[in-house]
């Protein structure tokens, strides 16, 4: 878009009132002198004089802004000056948001980076520079922006595939932070052979993995449950699914207010088979409200207190999630507990009550830490 200048508008805006009023008046006195009926030579005599006025009050203003404004090529082409602006405009914020939406403010943030994932290196000795690795690789490293308050960002490709790095000067040790975008393997493994040979030099490096993808995914679920085991934890108010889908209803305990907040989980599995509690609203829309179905609770008041997983052989038939209910009388636990197993699917959900289970029970917890957290 163009700037224009607030004085650069207003001396236009004086020329077209001036070339405006000039013409009316002229041409009010052309018409004064028809209806006064003088010979056709003098008519056109003013005329012309009137065309020549104009015409040199609008070059007047023209040239005398030329510099800053062209009024008559407003819309047209910017001058260079200002297209290389634009375009430091455009690196700048290329740097923040690449065509993949990412943002390198929060490319590292697990919780709100759209990489695929994320790698760190921790006690790291600075005893020879990472590009020094990188390039015996064939990997091209680009500088994003300086470095702001000892953390310089770096742009990484290989086979036209993209990544970043984070070097963090840290004194005598360095901290590095690699983020991977999706469909990046072939970069993956070059940088994967560049941290193996670190760690020959560096013995005590030591490296992390986060799986972004099923982080994100995975951490409503694993908040949620973990509020269970909270003494605001109430009761749960109802289970229900439709197809694949299950949405839990629980109430809690909010003493800043002093009363029962409902909050709702609503979790799918997808077809790795993992729970998934992100973009759920595309599973359930319209008419798909309505079909929700109730899941019978073992107790009219009941507790839901803990929801585990149950470590299947067959990890093709889906998730299988136990859930622990125990009985309230007047809002207060009593000994009475009962076991729901539901066996999510990718399109169906199998209830059962009480079921022997011969399987290892595992908590959220490490379910959540097993898929985000896998080994390097």
């Amino acid at each position: 878009m163009k700037t224009i200048n607030v004085e650069t508008l207003t001396d236009n805006l004086t020329a077209i009132f001036i070339v405006t009023t000039s013409a009316g008046l002229i041409g009010l006195f052309f018409l004064k002198i028809n209806f006064i009926l003088l010979s056709s030579s003098l008519t056109y005599g003013v005329w012309l004089a009137a065309c020549t006025l104009i015409y040199a009050i609008a070059q007047h203003f023209k040239t005398k802004n030329s510099s800053t404004f062209d009024f008559y090529q407003a819309s047209g082409p910017v001058t260079p000056t200002v297209r290389r602006k634009k375009s430091n405009i455009e690196e700048r914020v290329a740097i923040h948001i690449d065509e993949d939406g990412l943002d390198p403010m929060v490319l590292f943030n697990e919780e709100k980076s759209g990489v695929a994932c994320i790698l760190r290196l921790t006690e790291l000795k600075t005893t020879k520079h990472l590009f020094d690795y990188l390039y015996d690789l064939n990997i091209s490293v680009e500088q994003q922006g300086s470095p702001i308050d000892g953390q310089t960002l770096m742009e990484i490709n290989y086979q036209q595939e993209k990544g970043y790095y984070r070097l963090t000067d840290n004194g005598p040790r360095e901290l590095l932070d690699f983020a991977f975008c999706e469909n990046s393997e072939h970069l993956y493994a070059q940088i994967k052979l560049a941290i193996e040979q670190l760690k020959n030099d560096n013995p005590a490096l030591c490296i992390s993995k986060v799986n972004v993808t099923n982080y994100q995914a995975l951490q409503k679920f694993y908040h949620y449950v973990k509020r269970l085991n909270a003494p605001e934890n109430r009761s749960i108010e109802y289970l229900s699914y439709y197809q694949g889908t299950l949405k839990i209803c629980n109430t809690s305990y909010v003493a800043l207010y002093d009363c029962t907040l409902q909050s709702t989980l609503t979790s799918w599995i997808n077809q790795d088979g993992l729970i998934r509690t992100d973009n759920v609203e595309v599973e359930l829309l319209g008419d798909n409200m309505l079909q929700l179905v109730d899941i019978e609770l073992p107790y009219t008041e009941c507790r839901l207190i803990d929801i585990q997983i149950v470590k299947m052989r067959d990890v093709q038939e889906g998730v299988k999630l136990y859930l622990t209910l125990v009985e309230l009388n007047e809002g207060k636990l009593t000994n009475n507990m009962s076991g729901l197993t539901l066996l999510m699917g990718n399109n169906s959900i199998d209830i059962k009550y009480d079921e022997v289970l011969s399987d290892e029970l595992i908590s959220v917890e490490a379910y959540f830490n097993q898929k985000s957290y896998p080994e390097f």
